[in-house]
């Protein structure tokens, strides 16, 4: 039986430091050092609490919820000191002829400090020590734990109750400016980014510090510290981007301080984010919501000096920083569910904050009721949506598939596959090569690509056609994501147009440089770079953005020439009157954190679908040799694109650049069936689709 014992005072030696790590990283050591087993805590008292309120609404779950933090202080202490019962047990058991149950009464006696004095040996003498050393200094220790812990609550709840009157309950960063110009008092603008920029360094150190402070809840069900930080933020970015030379240094300072403190929160719980992100990134805010908070400052008497247009690229480089970060603390705190926060756990309609009558006696100020619609929040695990109710309204974002095909076409002139000779004997139909055309109110239209079959797509679209004059049309430009041939080749056909707008990566525009001062010849065009900071703004009301999906160089580019960089590239077009977002990648090597970002933001995802199966080409024409070097992503298989997208189910998905071996064309195959039932899509050229 020796090696039980031997077994048994491993076990005890294990537990017993699994307890004192624990006890250090979250008592004594002071910085913010992740504990498993608090946060398993955390999260299983979480869970069970929820279950008490399995149909209510935020007010039964904040009612529940109130009682988190007392139970995981009782549930950090209960946990340890069962723990070091366990450990000591174990260690006694295997240290000495003990039985089981001697063992752990020993040790409880000891550890508890009930009196029992052990007869063994010294080394028992010494453990029992240790042990009923233990018990009186893991309680003392937790005992002056509370007061740090509720020093830091006090000074955290002041500045949250303060900022009541200034931002209602719950508080939102544009209720923050509408106040101070309704009543006069916007001159204590920089005092509030003050206090809130030393609170919110408070709080980066002692909620990192001791993570455990995140579930003390505020004494009023509508009022809580990450709603109150979030939406002085918002209220610091919104007045910078749209007042920049107005708006107060301490507004810069005030977002600095918050993202910082949110990121070090977010690195004592692990929650990754992106520590340096593009001011072009996407986020979940939309414009339509953004526009309708600085309509409602504009009726409050807010003067800007820039329009909602050009101040949204300054605003989403400002949020893009702390957006994410928030949004997830927010929803693992179960924070009241306040506008411009984010999707909850549970289900509740965002609550706008109330703001006090005006019984000023005569006409008085309007009352100025926010403007956001309140709609309620999608399910757990569903793809976090924008709010508004996009369901009742006309989507915006227009969008004609002029081709589907990948390179070549289908079929394609010098293949004799299957599925090519079942498209010459009309059984299938034909495709052109991938290109597509957007809108954002059906008179300026936009070309995603530029195929080598574009006259050919273009005279077969009515919304493209020329008119009303000689000479107009209907096209504003280009946007390339790509140099390869069959992306680039149909600049050729729209020579003499003039005024129209290219855009295209840095890389791209070098290796185009020949054929830009050809085309040159013919008229003047500009040739933007794609990936400028914080996005562009087309004609028709869209606002583009573009992010790196891919390294491939094209085969005419020696590679002497290359230079580094983005050579791929992927699109995220947004309506600015209705918020509908289209994200177009139809060359994408590998799925990506950037690539799947964009899809949980967007209504319509356009995606690279060249290939079904890694080995498709050498089962199709007895040929594998160059499939893997061209830089698509599969439909299937391990880490596929099709894995990924069914992450995405609220939007809609259609495969595109479409190869002429790929099973996909068949509307009869299986592959076409399967891709099918899990709600993606394979439309013929000619489709026109809304967003």
């Amino acid at each position: 039986m020796e090696w039980i014992s031997g077994v048994a005072g491993g076990l005890g030696a294990v537990v017993l430091v699994l307890v004192f790590s624990s006890i250090l990283r979250t008592l004594v050591v002071p910085r913010g050092l992740y504990s498993a087993l608090v946060f398993r805590l955390w999260w299983m008292l979480r869970r069970l609490l929820r279950l008490t309120a399995p149909r209510g609404g935020y007010d039964a779950i904040d009612r529940v919820q109130t009682w988190l933090a007392p139970l995981m202080l009782i549930g950090m202490l209960a946990t340890w000191l069962g723990g070091a019962l366990l450990g000591y047990g174990l260690l006694l058991y295997a240290l000495s002829p003990l039985s089981w149950a001697t063992a752990l009464r020993e040790a409880g006696s000891s550890l508890f400090t009930l009196g029992f004095a052990s007869e063994a040996r010294l080394k028992l003498s010494v453990l029992d020590f240790v042990a009923a050393a233990t018990g009186p200094v893991l309680i003392a220790l937790q005992i002056a734990y509370l007061p740090t812990l509720y020093g830091a609550y006090n000074r955290r709840e002041l500045e949250v109750t303060l900022l009541q009157a200034r931002a209602g309950e719950p508080a939102w960063g544009p209720e923050i400016l509408a106040r101070q110009w309704l009543v006069d008092t916007e001159t204590a603008l920089p005092q509030l980014y003050r206090d809130w920029e030393r609170l919110a360094s408070d709080m980066g150190e002692s909620h990192s510090t001791y993570p455990t402070l995140l579930t003390f809840r505020s004494p009023r069900p509508h009022r809580s510290w990450l709603v109150g930080l979030v939406a002085v933020m918002d209220a610091a970015a919104l007045q910078l981007a749209l007042d920049p030379r107005q708006a107060p240094p301490e507004a810069r300072l005030v977002l600095r301080a918050g993202f910082s403190a949110l990121r070090d929160i977010a690195r004592a719980l692990r929650i990754p984010f992106e520590p340096d992100p593009s001011p072009g990134s996407p986020i979940l805010l939309t414009f339509a919501e953004f526009d309708e908070a600085v309509a409602m400052l504009t009726e409050a008497g807010f003067r800007a000096e820039r329009g909602p247009e050009d101040a949204w690229p300054h605003f989403r480089g400002w949020r893009v920083n702390y957006e994410a970060v928030a949004y997830e603390l927010c929803r693992r705190c179960d924070a009241v569910p306040a506008l411009w926060t984010g999707p909850r756990d549970f289900s509740a309609a965002p609550i706008p904050p109330q703001r006090p009558v005006d019984r000023r006696p005569g006409p008085g100020r309007p009352e100025l009721p926010p403007r956001v619609r309140v709609v309620p929040r999608l399910r757990p695990g569903r793809p976090w949506r924008r709010m508004g109710m996009r369901a009742k309204e006309p989507m915006a974002v227009r969008i004609v598939l002029l081709g589907t095909a990948a390179g070549g076409g289908f079929p394609q002139w010098n293949c004799a596959c299957a599925l090519c000779a079942a498209a010459r004997r009309g059984e299938l139909p034909s495709r052109t090569q991938e290109c597509a055309a957007v809108s954002g109110n059906g008179r300026d239209w936009w070309l995603l690509n530029a195929s080598p079959d574009l006259r050919a797509q273009l005279t077969g679209t009515p919304a493209l056609w020329p008119g009303p004059g000689p000479r107009d049309t209907p096209l504003r430009g280009v946007l390339l994501t790509d140099a390869e041939a069959d992306h680039v080749t149909g600049l050729s056909e729209l020579r003499g147009a003039a005024g129209l707008t290219v855009y295209a990566a840095p890389p791209v525009r070098s290796v185009l440089a020949p054929a830009r001062a050809a085309l040159g010849r013919y008229a003047a065009w500009e040739w933007p770079d794609s990936l400028a900071d914080g996005g562009f703004v087309l004609s028709g009301g869209l606002v583009v953005t573009a992010h790196q999906v891919g390294g491939k160089i094209p085969k005419y580019v020696p590679s002497a020439a290359s230079e580094p960089g983005p050579w791929v590239t992927a699109y995220r077009v947004e309506d600015l009157a209705s918020g509908g977002v289209l994200v177009y990648a139809p060359c994408v090597g590998a799925w990506s954190p950037v690539l799947d970002g964009l899809c949980a933001t967007a209504d319509c995802v356009l995606l690279d679908g060249t290939f079904f199966a890694a080995d498709e080409m050498g089962t199709a024409v007895r040929k594998g040799a160059g499939q893997a070097a061209m830089g698509h992503l599969p439909v299937t298989g391990p880490g596929g694109s099709l894995e990924a997208l069914a992450r995405h189910p609220g939007a809609r998905r259609v495969y595109t650049h479409l190869n002429n071996t790929n099973p996909l064309l068949d509307p009869r195959s299986p592959e076409h069936a399967r891709v099918a039932a899990l709600g993606v899509e394979v439309l013929p050229d000619g489709t026109e689709l809304t967003c």
